[in-house]
């Protein structure tokens, strides 16, 4: 029988391999926080007007004063796009549609009716 003297990565303790540490194990170290960093972060919160949650109501505020009286995207384009892209977790479609015509009360939106036209084959 003809054994190699190298050891699989099986026969290692894991995250070492070949006696230097596996690049997923130094990766993950330094993704995660360690134990005294999560107590100290803990002990010491940061007051800001951030940590509180946004009404569905405020969302759509803010992302309407993200733009000008033109229309154009003046700033905050990526709150808008993540609200446009993420509503359907907290709100359906519909309501969300709801609520933001509802900013505007005044002005009523009347959309011309479609004719149906008979379909020929």
């Amino acid at each position: 029988m003809n054994k190699s003297k190298r050891k699989s990565r099986v026969d290692l303790p894991c995250g070492v391999t070949g006696g230097v540490r596996s690049r997923r194990s130094v990766q993950r170290r330094m993704t995660c926080p360690s134990f005294p960093d999560i107590s100290k972060a803990l002990q010491n919160p940061v007051p800001s007007p951030q940590n509180r949650a946004a009404s569905l109501d405020e969302l759509i505020l803010r992302c309407l004063n993200c733009f000008d009286s033109d229309g154009k995207l003046a700033r905050g384009s990526q709150l808008v796009n993540m609200t446009l892209m993420m509503h359907s977790w907290v709100v359906p479609s519909q309501i969300f549609a709801q609520k933001l015509l509802a900013q505007y009360p005044s002005q009523q939106l009347v959309f011309p009716a479609r004719q149906m036209q008979p379909f020929n084959f």
